[in-house]
C-alpha cells in the first residue's frame, strides 16, 4: 500500500475542502476523498492504541516491545517486553509504539 507524503493536517485540510457542498467533485475528486478518509481512520486506530493504556492481560509476544506503565503514574514508563530479562514486574498496562511511516522514493 503506498502512503503519500501529506501529513495529517494536509489531508485534513483537503478533506475539509472536498466537504464542501458548494463544491463540484468529479469521480477523481470523489476517490480522493475515500481514500483520504480511510487513511484517517486508519491513523487514529493507530494514535489510540498509543494514547490508551491496555492492561497487561492483553499484551501478546507479537505485540513486541511497548511502553509500559504503572498507575498512578510516578515514573517514566518501561520501554520493552515482559520476556526482557530484567522485567520489573510491577507494571500493570502497556500503550504501543507507533512507528514513522515509510518514505517514499
Amino acid at each position: 500500500m503506498l502512503i503519500s507524503m501529506k501529513t495529517y493536517e494536509q489531508r485534513s485540510a483537503e478533506i475539509k475542502e472536498y466537504s464542501s457542498p458548494s463544491l463540484k467533485r468529479d469521480r477523481g475528486e470523489v476517490f480522493i476523498l475515500v481514500s483520504d478518509l480511510k487513511w484517517l481512520i486508519e491513523r487514529a486506530d493507530e494514535n489510540k492504541q498509543a494514547i490508551y493504556p491496555i492492561p497487561i492481560e492483553e499484551w501478546h509476544e507479537d505485540d513486541g516491545d511497548c511502553l509500559w506503565w504503572k498507575f498512578p503514574i510516578e515514573e517514566p514508563p518501561y520501554c520493552g517486553s515482559p520476556l526482557d530479562k530484567y522485567w520489573p514486574e510491577y507494571h500493570t498496562h502497556f500503550t504501543r509504539l507507533l512507528m514513522p511511516l515509510d518514505i517514499l522514493e
